[in-house]
């Protein structure tokens, strides 16, 4: 029964997420650290209880275990609600000269379509990066190439669709997104 239950609740979890198991790590971690600290803090319960030889070294080891795990837990998260409730903008890597008009917004359309591009570029690759490195990538990667060079490559449609093309025959995109993911993510 109780693998059965674990099965629901990890398809409910996966249906939940959407399939993105980059966004079940978090929740995995804060798992772990919970079960971590009970299992100390359960730990010095029963050396209390017991009272064996030694038990006194054993409940210091124990709530030191306890302590450790239970900061890790409070870090991990404060940092997933911290980067969930992060709205701002985020960080641009710094390009030689941004292609496209001096007012950053392209020319098919201005700049409306150029923030559904760049949204939806980093849509498409928020599977392989966090949110933040995926707006990171997608804003160097259009602000470097300018979207007018991207849509006549057929990257986007007029309208700041992406079309998700296969860049075998793009070395310049291929290496502007290298350059960004290099940028971006470390």
């Amino acid at each position: 029964n109780g693998i059965l239950a674990l099965g629901a609740v990890s398809a409910v979890l996966v249906v939940a997420f959407k399939g993105d198991t980059s966004a079940l790590i978090p929740l995995y971690a804060v798992g772990v650290f919970t079960g971590f600290t009970l299992s100390q803090a359960g730990m010095v319960r029963h050396h209390l209880r017991l009272r064996e030889p030694r038990y006194r070294l054993r409940i210091t080891i124990n709530v030191l275990g306890a302590i450790a795990t239970f900061i890790v837990l409070l870090v991990v998260v404060v940092a997933v609600w911290a980067l969930s409730r992060s709205s701002g903008p985020a960080p641009s890597a710094p390009s030689a000269e941004p292609a496209g008009d001096p007012a950053g917004e392209a020319a098919v359309g201005g700049g409306d379509v150029e923030r559904r591009a760049t949204a939806e570029l980093a849509d498409s690759l928020t599977g392989a990066l966090n949110r933040v490195q995926a707006e990171c990538v997608a804003s160097y990667v259009i602000d470097d190439l300018g979207l007018d060079a991207l849509v006549d490559a057929g990257f986007f449609a007029d309208d700041g669709h992406f079309r998700d093309p296969d860049l075998a025959d793009e070395p310049e995109i291929k290496e502007s997104l290298t350059h960004a993911a290099q940028s971006c993510v470390g």
